[in-house]
């Protein structure tokens, strides 16, 4: 499959934990969470969750970048047993 010109994938590192995060959070408040207070205590423990699991290599992103440069979307794989740092309802765990 070849992408768009001027499209590109690259492997994230431990440098885009900010776009990893926003991203993140962003997806939890298109799903309707509104809690500015849960989504920013959630993007805190992320972001330590997310760095100690990316150096470890349990944790692996790729960005989509458009032409000029900005991060289109995120593709991930996690190997653990679960992302302890998310927002859900009473009674359902975030995997």
């Amino acid at each position: 499959m070849s992408l768009p010109e001027g499209f590109a994938i690259r492997l994230a590192s431990t440098a885009d934990l900010d776009t990893l995060v926003a991203h993140r959070r962003a997806m939890f408040f298109d799903m309707g969470y509104m809690d500015d207070g849960a989504l920013d205590s959630m993007s805190a423990r992320f972001r330590v969750w997310l760095w100690e699991h990316m150096d470890s290599g349990e944790y692996r992103a790729w960005l989509i970048l458009g032409p000029d440069g900005s991060t289109i979307t995120r593709s991930f794989l996690g190997i653990h047993e679960a992302i302890l740092a998310c927002v859900a309802p009473p009674g359902l765990k975030c995997f």
